[in-house]
């Protein structure tokens, strides 16, 4: 009985034994299923995440071509503004080189018609009178204005009565006191012409 009874006891022993082993496996059996579980839904996010991705690579690519095609149309639109800008510079040219013309043919036509006797005054020497006394002060030369207009400049105004821009300058002296710079003409203002 005594045999028995520790038969029994080890038997006890490894039942119990056995179930530990069994409770164990069982938490094993379910950290596992937690784990398959987190890790279907890792699986399921990376898939979304490589979804995403691919839609983004998709929109990038896009992006991309739409952006050539923008730089593509402004290198072409530059390129055309350069061009149509040439054409205005050119054409300015040729107005400017016109407006020289038909300045100088002013000139030549206005200098070849000076008839009046305030003119030839002003252009010719000045002899005093037979009868007038010898120590008479001389004639002073009748002094030249111009009137700003819109658009003037002292350029135009060069050309205009020298039928040369460079001598700007000579007017911008003799008027310095009612000009405050070199771009300061105002319509209505009366320039003295040397």
């Amino acid at each position: 009985m005594k045999k028995q009874l520790e038969d029994q006891n080890a038997l006890i022993t490894n039942l119990r034994a056995d179930s530990d082993r069994l409770a164990q496996s069982e938490q094993a059996r379910l950290s596992a299923e937690q784990r398959a579980a987190a890790l279907a839904t890792v699986t399921s996010q990376l898939a979304a995440a490589q979804r995403d991705n691919a839609s983004l690579r998709s929109d990038n690519a896009r992006l991309n071509d739409t952006m050539q095609g923008i730089d593509r149309d402004r290198t072409t639109r530059i390129a055309q503004l350069q061009q149509e800008n040439a054409a205005i510079s050119a054409r300015l040219r040729q107005a400017q080189g016109t407006l020289d013309q038909i300045a100088n043919a002013a000139r030549v036509i206005g200098g070849g018609a000076l008839t009046s006797s305030a003119n030839f005054a002003a252009t010719s020497p000045v002899r005093p009178a037979a009868s007038a006394p010898v120590n008479a002060a001389p004639a002073v030369p009748e002094v030249r204005t111009h009137v700003v207009q819109e658009g003037d400049s002292l350029t135009r105004i060069s050309v205009r009565y020298y039928g040369t821009a460079n001598r700007w300058q000579d007017i911008y002296e003799a008027n310095r006191e009612i000009l405050q710079g070199e771009n300061a003409l105002r319509p209505g203002q009366r320039l003295k012409i040397p």
